[in-house]
């Protein structure tokens, strides 16, 4: 009877702990540039969201990887900053770990003159899977285009292109 009990409860636990995980929910692909930029989200066993991921793939290979708790997208996560500017931020009010919520993607549109613009997405709960949503459309990734001034190079985002599944 001990052993039965012991095996039962292994099952237990290991049934409890088999669906958390990650799971990418955009791929960022970003103009002239061979990186990749995944957002992954972690889930718990009942596959509420616990934190999110940013990871940077470089030819194939992971070069960097940043950790979120889900508490922070209220205040703002910022996926890429440069020269001490954030220029790609997922920011939401009323995210909730067990449902997603609206996701705010700002982007520094020129840093000249420090615009910023804004695209409003969602993300949902789809049974135990997460997925992103634009106008009812399921998103699978972001292509980033830069917007380059003559004589200056890079002053940030020209445009987001949504890629659908």
């Amino acid at each position: 009877m001990n052993t039965v009990l012991k095996t039962f409860t292994l099952f237990i636990l290991s049934t409890a702990f088999a669906f958390a995980g990650t799971q990418t929910i955009l791929e960022t692909n970003i103009e002239g540039e061979a990186r990749q930029l995944n957002l992954e989200l972690t889930t718990d066993s009942r596959s509420d969201i616990t934190g999110m991921k940013l990871v940077e793939i470089n030819n194939g290979r992971v070069t960097d990887s940043r950790s979120f708790n889900s508490s922070q997208v209220f205040d703002g996560i910022v996926l890429h900053e440069a020269r001490g500017r954030q220029v790609l931020t997922l920011i939401s009010d009323n995210f909730a770990k067990h449902q997603g919520g609206n996701i705010s993607v700002r982007y520094l549109f020129n840093g000249i003159t420090g615009t910023v613009r804004t695209m409003e997405l969602d993300l949902q709960r789809d049974g135990d899977r997460w997925v992103v949503v634009d106008a009812g459309k399921v998103v699978k990734g972001m292509f980033i285009y830069k917007n380059k001034k003559r004589l200056v190079g890079e002053i940030g985002i020209r445009s987001i292109r949504l890629i659908y599944r």
